[in-house]
């Protein structure tokens, strides 16, 4: 476990230098949905501090089981409403936040317990019925509602690009991604935060100008 992450960390540190980007800038968040406490523990004893999970239930599990360590939290999967109570009880930063039902909630559950909840937009930069996101069109007024409650703290955007599509065509799907972020970032100074990346397409994403990447397979192995 600890040599893939140490591998990849040197391979991210020497990609950055050649293509003169600041390394230290880049947030890495180890994609642990159905990965055991073991496993997070792992990487955290070498030095990660930001998990990424799909479903509220199994992230408070874990959250519950890693009380004393001082992980980071990251919820990145769809948000189902009746969930999010668990989901902000736990989260340093929820990705996925995408329709004004879900803005609400939160902050009515962050008011519960007294907390300033920071939040990303998820945009669906590629139009697939199947994912989750705003319409890119509707990024501005979206994001000047989740910015008027008083109990959430937008940070930034995250973005799924198409994987299964040609090269050229996913490309573009990164580039008008992070097109859109610095237009948005633009018009709203809180914004800093674009996830966007995978184990598959990391470098092109930082390349790009991503700064947060979700990274599972390449440090915790294939899915099973």
């Amino acid at each position: 476990m600890t040599k893939p992450f140490a591998d990849f960390k040197e391979d991210l540190r020497l990609f950055c230098n050649e293509n003169k980007i600041d390394n230290d800038k880049i947030s890495i968040v180890g994609v642990s949905k159905k990965k055991s406490l073991e496993d997070i523990m792992n990487l955290y004893k070498i030095g990660l501090r930001d998990f990424g999970e799909n479903y509220a239930q199994e992230l408070n599990k874990k959250s519950l089981a890693l009380d004393s360590e001082k992980i980071r939290w990251h919820f990145i999967g769809p948000i189902q409403t009746n969930k999010i109570g668990l989901i902000v009880k736990n989260s340093y930063l929820i990705h996925s936040v995408d329709r004004e039902k879900v803005v609400r909630k939160i902050d009515f559950e962050s008011k519960k317990i007294n907390k300033i909840q920071k939040v990303l937009v998820q945009v669906n930069i590629s139009g697939e019925d199947s994912k989750s996101g705003i319409l890119p069109g509707d990024a501005e007024e979206f994001l000047d509602l989740t910015d008027s409650f008083d109990n959430l703290e937008l940070t930034g955007l995250m973005f799924m690009p198409n994987i299964n599509q040609d090269k050229i065509s996913h490309i573009k799907e990164i580039r008008d991604s992070v097109a859109l972020f610095n237009d948005m970032k633009s018009k709203k100074r809180n914004i800093q935060v674009l996830s966007l990346g995978t184990s598959s397409d990391y470098k092109e994403c930082i390349k790009a100008g991503s700064n947060l990447i979700r990274v599972g397979e390449i440090l915790f192995g294939p899915r099973l």
